[in-house]
This record gives C-alpha cells, sequence and structure tokens, in this order.
C-alpha cells in the first residue's frame, strides 16, 4: 500500500463526476468515467428493472451447512468480496476466518486455526459464489445460521447471516471467548426462536421495511432545526402514502445519531447553567422512548448506557 502512493495514481472512475474531480485535484489522473455511458446507463437500468420485480421474502432461517451444501463437503468457509487469498487478507477478514474456525470447533486455539490454514486445510470462496451476503469481514461457516430469502416472483432463494448487534463481533475480526459464546447462543437458541417465529407467521415481505436514517432528515446545513426536520419527514410521508393507497402495510424504522448529537452540543452549551443530559437519555428522548411507554404499555429499559430498549420476553 506504501509503495502505492509513491506513483502516480491512474484510477477509472464508476461513480459520480465529482470522485473523479478529487483524484485529479489530488494529482491523479483519470483514465476514464464510466458514469453517463451508454452501456452502464443501460445496465443500470436492467438492474433497476429487476429490483423493482422481485418481492423478496423471508421465509425461513437455516444452518448454512444444509443451505449451501457445498459448506458440509469439507473445511470451507465463505467471506465477503471477490476471490482472495489467505495472505492478501486484511485483519479483520484473517480475524474473522479464525474465529469461524474456533467456533466450527476446527481447532482449539488460534495458532492451530491458523496452522490448519497454513496447511491448506481450509478453503475461502466468496459468498456470492453461492447466493449468500455478509456484512463487514462478513465470514459464513457451516454451523452458522442464515436468514433465508426468496423472490416470490421466481422463487429464487438467497442466504445472510446474522447481525450479532453491538461490541466485539466476529464482522469486525473479533474472536475472543465472547465472540463465540454468543456466535453459539445464535446458532441455537436465537435460530430456534426465529426459525419458530417465521412458521407461526409465515413469509414475511421485505420491500415494506422503510428505514430513514437521522441524516436523512437534514436537508443540508441550512435546514437543520426541528421544524426543517419536521418538514422532511412530512415531505418523505408523502411517498408512504402512496404505498400504503397500493396496498403495501409498511414498518417504518429510523436512526437518530444527529439528533443525539445536536442534543449533546445544547447540553455542552449550556452546562454552566444547568446539569448535562447524559447520552442515554438523549438517545431516548429522540427514540420516543417515554412516549410508547405510557401509550403502548411498552416495558422500557436502559441498555448499559448505549440507549433505551423496549424489553420483551425472550426464549
Amino acid at each position: 500500500m506504501n509503495a502505492l502512493f509513491t506513483q502516480q495514481l491512474t484510477a477509472l472512475n464508476a461513480g459520480l463526476q465529482s470522485f473523479a474531480d478529487n483524484i485529479t485535484r489530488a494529482g491523479g489522473m483519470v483514465l476514464a468515467n464510466l458514469l453517463n455511458q451508454p452501456e452502464i446507463e443501460a445496465a443500470n437500468q436492467q438492474a433497476m428493472e429487476q429490483y423493482l420485480t422481485a418481492q423478496p421474502m423471508l421465509v425461513d432461517v437455516m444452518r448454512a451447512g444444509d443451505a449451501i451444501p457445498a459448506l458440509a463437503e469439507h473445511k470451507r468457509i465463505l467471506h465477503a468480496g471477490p476471490p482472495i487469498a489467505w495472505p492478501d487478507m486484511c485483519g479483520p477478514v484473517q480475524g474473522a476466518i479464525l474465529g469461524a474456525i474456533l467456533y466450527e470447533q476446527w481447532a482449539a486455539t488460534l495458532e492451530q486455526a491458523e496452522a490448519l490454514i497454513q496447511q491448506g486445510e481450509v478453503s475461502f470462496e466468496p459468498c456470492h459464489h453461492y447466493d449468500a451476503v455478509a456484512p463487514m469481514a462478513g465470514i459464513v461457516s457451516r454451523s452458522m445460521p442464515l436468514w433465508v430469502i426468496e423472490n416470490a416472483e421466481n422463487h429464487q432463494r438467497v442466504f445472510c447471516n446474522f447481525n450479532e448487534g453491538l461490541g466485539k463481533v466476529l464482522r469486525f475480526g473479533a474472536n475472543g471467548a465472547e465472540v463465540i459464546e454468543r456466535l453459539l447462543w445464535m446458532g441455537t437458541e436465537l435460530a430456534d426462536a426465529m426459525k419458530a417465529m417465521l412458521a407461526e407467521s409465515g413469509p414475511i415481505e421485505l420491500k415494506p421495511i422503510v428505514a430513514f436514517g437521522g441524516n436523512a432528515l437534514i436537508d443540508d446545513d441550512a435546514h437543520c432545526s426541528i421544524n426543517d426536520q419536521y418538514q422532511t419527514v412530512s415531505n418523505s410521508a408523502k411517498y408512504l402514502v402512496d404505498l400504503i393507497e397500493q396496498g403495501w402495510s409498511l414498518v417504518l424504522t429510523h436512526g437518530n445519531g444527529p439528533q443525539v448529537g445536536f442534543i449533546l452540543r445544547r447540553s455542552e452549551l449550556a452546562a454552566h447553567e444547568v446539569d448535562p443530559v447524559p447520552v442515554d437519555y438523549a438517545v431516548g428522548d429522540t427514540q420516543g422512548a417515554e412516549q410508547c411507554a405510557a401509550e403502548l404499555g411498552w416495558t422500557i429499559m436502559e441498555d448499559s448506557g448505549r440507549g433505551w430498549r423496549r424489553c420483551v420476553a425472550g426464549p
């Protein structure tokens, strides 16, 4: 990587023109811009048409070795991204693979796990070769639970691993005892509970799930007041109404990162007059936690200083 930046940079720009402009200003040379090229635009149109016609449904939870039989043939691990050899993988991907080997009990220590790799006992292939996806330094091994997504239009199935949540996680390359313990729980109790839930509910449509990021509520730096954000929500809601009128049943979620930041900044500026607002209360405020507790009867509890969570019965 260090040697790369000692040479003149050349790039093939597949994104916005501003990407290429930044490279040029830094002294690099852009060989070609692919955006607005007829072939690229035609491919984008085809991809969008396929997206719009697809009807993805969450239909099942399966053990990866059952969903993808190739994983049961020998010690094969799937990884995010294109094909890559072990020595060329970044640290987090290598760490996640070592953790997966411990999780599968192919080795008892990280040193033994790496020895297996060096001996050629473990093979690596991209998730996409098996109709699967995994986030970040995402890894799929045979015992991990997978979401099974089926396109109702053509019955094609694809697979995605479970989100591990916050903290030290395999998808960021962590592989300590607490990471393996969580994976074991996810592969048993959590997977069983999710599979039973789907058996009770039937397939769940995924397209009607709409997520508003906290930044999506802010048009620009000049329009970030509370009234501005309300107006942005109102404008966006018009399109949601159209979907509802078309017969969709929507699940709407939202982020609140910038909003929490605003509250903390106001608290910081007023700290000489009033006590500061803790971050967990700022998170709960922007999540509407107290209102949900009062109006819906939810049980709300603080989540280890990370905000407020609705508490429900677990398996």
